[in-house]
């Protein structure tokens, strides 16, 4: 259709979500589901990569969110976060395996947590990640960030 800009996200550390955590019965996250992320995260890069090399008119960002929120979570307090493993509102029965209970009051502090639900981060973690993704290093973002890819 004509696009010559485009950025794509990895998936995130999946196996961190409230849901994986509190399914595996530990308090850390699920290493077996991140390493499967890994790799497909990795694949997505090379494509990209290759994208970029063969329509030249064309730029290709890989936006890298599994690296943005893994570091938010491992130094979640350099961001402001103080919970990171478990839900803002309260779950189901599978504690962590859907999302909000209808009606239940969440958190009072929802900038303190990195998840709102099982699955989905806060609002408070994806402004970090938008941040970073659009003023970044190349670690974040590759092979420029948002903002630099706004100037070509």
């Amino acid at each position: 259709m004509g696009a010559r800009k485009l950025v794509v996200s990895s998936v995130g550390p999946l196996g961190c979500t409230p849901s994986q955590v509190h399914s595996s019965g530990g308090a850390q996250c699920v290493e077996r589901v991140n390493e499967m992320v890994v790799l497909f995260n990795s694949a997505l890069r090379t494509l990209l990569i290759n994208l970029n090399s063969r329509l030249p008119s064309a730029n290709f960002v890989f936006v890298d969110v599994f690296g943005i929120m893994s570091d938010i979570l491992i130094n979640p307090y350099l961001y402001g976060f103080s919970v990171t493993l478990k839900s803002c509102c309260e779950v189901g029965e599978g504690k962590g395996q859907i999302s909000c209970v209808p009606s239940s009051i969440p958190c009072a502090n929802r900038n303190s947590y990195a998840f709102w639900d099982g699955f989905h981060p806060t609002e408070a973690l994806y402004r970090v990640v938008a941040e970073r993704s659009f003023f970044g290093p190349q670690s974040d973002a590759y092979p420029m960030n948002i903002q630099q890819l706004t100037l070509q």
